[in-house]
């Protein structure tokens, strides 16, 4: 009885906090003075922008920096809004239009009361910066996970692999990740809006971070130690869900900010207990592993020689709402047993774009594979594509995580029709 009550007044709490900040236009924190202006340069299309400093000061710098595109990111993405929550929602057109937008920013500031003053700083800063109000800027960092709440899609999405420091040419960990889109349309507020983050924090480890403009929660990112990516998947009746999820995609920043090995993230993730539930895979210099967390429960699952994850509960796959069988994790099974000592970052490029597979069954690289990136932490050096259908069939991009571009070590593009490089 006493625990319903506590529930029930927390829940009262964030529902008024959170209309109270978005009805009245409330600031997060109070304006602070620039020190540093952070930079930005553009290298073979890819925005590499340089953020340092504060928490409020990165985000000011992220808003200047690339205050073009977040302004046409807004429009863009306040007009798909309404064809989104018809789609998969099944509102009404005329409705969608009307609501939409309060309910967003309502939605997203539900998560405040659980977010870092740390992180609300960044927010603001953004928003000063961009001159985007900060309600949106909310928006832009919650919104994929507002959407998961109400909606599980037919199809799985994100994927990664790692393969162990001891069985690598390198002698630490590779990671690979895709970034898929959840339904087709999201690309158009993806695509055309990445970049590549380079932060260097007052506090905290700095890391390099492929990224949607707007945003200050984190998908995938390496620090001098760890690198990861995300992707969450759905629970079914069985599991036990939190009564109120805060953002994991802002839990992601601070283990780029904070952790050093698999072991802490794991100690830094499990205290997420949302109402859904996210897999991370994570590597340091030795070790690989992939975090599980599934409503109120966690786990660490590893392997000497590789990990993956094609956004599917494994370890605890009983609270996964999808109970058929995976074909991309199949896919995975495949390719990874096939992969023989040293492996190389070809060897993990060539996992992720899944070019042995017949093109009707390719089921890694698919159409909705937005970006794809690969983490080195051997030499500190990523390979990033952004764009294309799959990204990660186009020419990976080296540079590494201070933002220099390495040309020489590209990998190349694969044409989809010979899958023969070019």
């Amino acid at each position: 009885m006493l625990f319903a009550l506590r529930s029930i007044i927390h829940t009262v709490f964030h529902s008024v906090s959170a209309a109270w900040f978005v009805f009245f236009k409330r600031r997060l924190v109070a304006a602070q003075p620039l020190t540093d202006p952070g930079e930005r340069h553009d290298d073979d299309g890819i925005p590499v922008v340089h953020l340092r400093g504060s928490s409020y000061q990165r985000g000011y710098q992220h808003g200047v920096l690339c205050r073009d595109e977040l302004a046409r990111l807004q429009t863009l993405a306040w007009e798909y809004a309404p064809q989104t929550a018809t789609q998969r929602l099944g509102v009404p057109a005329w409705l969608s239009r009307i609501l939409i937008k309060p309910l967003l920013r309502y939605l997203s500031a539900t998560y405040l009361s659980r977010v870092s003053a740390d992180a609300k700083a960044e927010m603001q800063g953004l928003a000063d910066g961009s001159g985007v109000p900060v309600a949106d800027v909310v928006v832009n960092t919650l919104v994929w996970e507002v959407l998961a709440i109400f909606t599980a899609p037919k199809r799985e999405h994100c994927s990664e692999v790692a393969i162990s420091g001891a069985h690598t040419e390198t002698g630490q960990s590779l990671l690979g990740y895709n970034y898929d889109v959840i339904v087709a349309g999201d690309r158009q507020v993806v695509e055309g809006f990445l970049a590549l983050f380079v932060v260097s924090p007052q506090h905290g480890y700095p890391y390099v971070t492929p990224n949607v403009i707007g945003s200050i929660g984190i998908n995938t990112a390496m620090n001098p130690h760890i690198a990861f990516g995300w992707d969450n998947t759905y629970l079914n009746a069985q599991a036990s869900r939190a009564t109120q999820q805060g953002s994991y995609m802002v839990a992601l920043r601070d283990v780029a900010l904070q952790c050093d090995s698999v072991a802490t993230t794991f100690d830094r993730l499990r205290k997420e207990q949302r109402c859904e539930s996210d897999i991370s895979v994570v590597i340091d210099a030795s070790t690989v592993g992939v975090v599980e967390l599934a409503g109120t429960v966690a786990t660490l699952r590893d392997d000497p020689f590789a990990v993956w994850s094609a956004n599917q509960l494994t370890a605890l796959r009983a609270f996964d709402r999808r109970d058929l069988a995976n074909s991309r994790d199949q896919r995975y099974t495949d390719l990874v047993a096939s992969l023989t000592a040293p492996v190389h970052i070809a060897d993990v490029a060539r996992v992720l774009r899944d070019t042995g597979a017949p093109a009707h069954e390719r089921q890694i690289a698919n159409p909705a594979t937005t970006f794809a990136v690969i983490y080195d932490l051997a030499h500190g050096r990523l390979w990033i594509a952004f764009g294309g259908s799959p990204a990660v069939h186009q020419r990976l991009l080296c540079f590494d995580r201070h933002g220099n571009r390495y040309p020489e070590a590209d990998i190349p593009a694969i044409r989809l029709a010979t899958l023969q490089e070019t």
